[in-house]
């Protein structure tokens, strides 16, 4: 028999690798919505595909615990109902093995789930059907999970990019200067008062603010600035008005985030197969 403890610790290790993703990139979100971004048709496509894998997904999560329950109560207490397991079992290594020759021969590469489809496929035909059905239960179960954390990652997506503002008051021999984000530069002075979002990363050089910072450390208690400290993006002004001298760009501040954020989901959509 295969060892248990070597299956369990790759599946492990492939919802692990999906868990990493998901939270490498979801660190850019959880904030407020106000505005929404455009989808092109390229975009849509890829989230109904999406869409299409995470029901798939979830069914064979429900067809592997279903026939895991059957091989329990058949290995236990009435034999015939391994059968029923056996067709579960199969009806999922069938759709796992379709999608595997598709990823080989169609895009010269593989994934975690061949190790699940040579494994049951090798339990079934020696007969440890309820073997099988715990292999194919774990594999199926943490691909689940890792769809359920990146359906989490996406909403918090949504967010963060809505509070992305789509202009800022430059401040320009004492007369604010109302200006496309993507047209700030770095060293420019920028006016911030109540309500708005940071746009930029900047250095605060006249004033004091009150800023919500509840983004990044989860406290929803004001933290003060005063001249010399650092103003981090996508953090609230709550009280008061300041100058703000810019660290960086922004166009690098909101293309660069935008871009690595819709890189990081094509990069988690192509090991999500």
């Amino acid at each position: 028999m295969v060892p248990l403890t070597f299956i369990a610790g790759s599946a492990i290790a492939f919802a692990g690798l999906k868990l990493l993703i998901g939270l490498k990139i979801f660190h850019h979100v959880k904030a407020k919505p106000t505005i929404l971004l455009k989808q092109n048709s390229k975009e849509k496509q890829a989230g109904n595909n999406y869409l299409e894998k995470k029901q798939v997904a979830h069914r064979a999560f429900i067809i592997s615990s279903g026939s895991l329950i059957f091989a329990v109560l058949g290995t236990l207490f009435y034999p015939p109902l391994l059968f029923i397991s056996v067709l579960g079992v199969t009806y999922n290594l069938v759709s796992l093995w379709q999608n595997l020759l598709k990823l080989i021969f169609q895009e010269h590469r593989t994934n975690v789930g061949a190790i699940d489809a040579a494994t049951v496929t090798g339990l079934l035909i020696t007969k440890h059907y309820l073997s099988a059905a715990l292999i194919d239960w774990i594999f199926y179960s943490l691909q689940w999970l890792a769809f359920k954390v990146k359906t989490d990652f996406q909403e918090g997506l949504l967010n963060i990019l809505g509070v992305i503002p789509s202009s800022v008051w430059l401040w320009q021999n004492e007369v604010e200067i109302e200006v496309p984000i993507k047209e700030a530069k770095v060293g420019d002075i920028v006016v911030m008062q109540v309500g708005d979002i940071i746009p930029i990363d900047g250095t605060l050089v006249e004033g004091t603010v009150l800023v919500n910072q509840a983004i990044f450390t989860q406290d929803p208690q004001p933290v003060v600035k005063g001249i010399g400290d650092q103003l981090i993006a996508f953090t609230e002004i709550v009280s008061g008005k300041a100058l703000v001298k810019l660290n960086k760009s922004g166009k690098e501040t909101v293309t660069a985030k935008i871009n690595k954020i819709v890189a990081n989901i094509a990069e988690f959509n192509a090991t999500t197969a």
